[in-house]
């Protein structure tokens, strides 16, 4: 109870976890050396596969971080979930997105 006599909670789960790391786009682009997809300007993806949002929502569970992007596996294919520059979410395999930055396949 706080000093009004109204109940106060906490997220109690989140108590030993360590802090998520500050990344910056200077980071990203120039030390991890991701480069930038050309029909999805929010997104940068490096050699080895790793995509990064460097431009992130305003709002949500990642808002005002850059970070990893989540994948999942579609139809036996690495995927994930990209806002291209419209505004439409679209779903990218990473072995295209790879090939089509890097000129090799995963």
């Amino acid at each position: 109870m706080d000093e009004n006599g109204k109940p106060f909670y906490f997220i109690h789960d989140n108590i030993d976890k360590p802090a998520h790391p500050d990344l910056t786009r200077e980071y990203v682009l120039g030390e991890e050396d991701a480069r930038i997809l050309p029909d999805y300007p929010r997104y940068a993806i490096t050699e080895l596969g790793l995509l990064y949002c460097i431009e992130p929502c305003k709002v949500g569970r990642k808002a005002n971080r850059i970070h990893v992007v989540d994948t999942h596996e579609h139809q036996g294919w690495e995927s994930a979930s990209l806002v291209d520059a419209e505004g439409k979410t679209r779903r990218v395999r990473i072995d295209k997105a790879l090939k089509s930055m890097w000129g090799c396949a995963a």
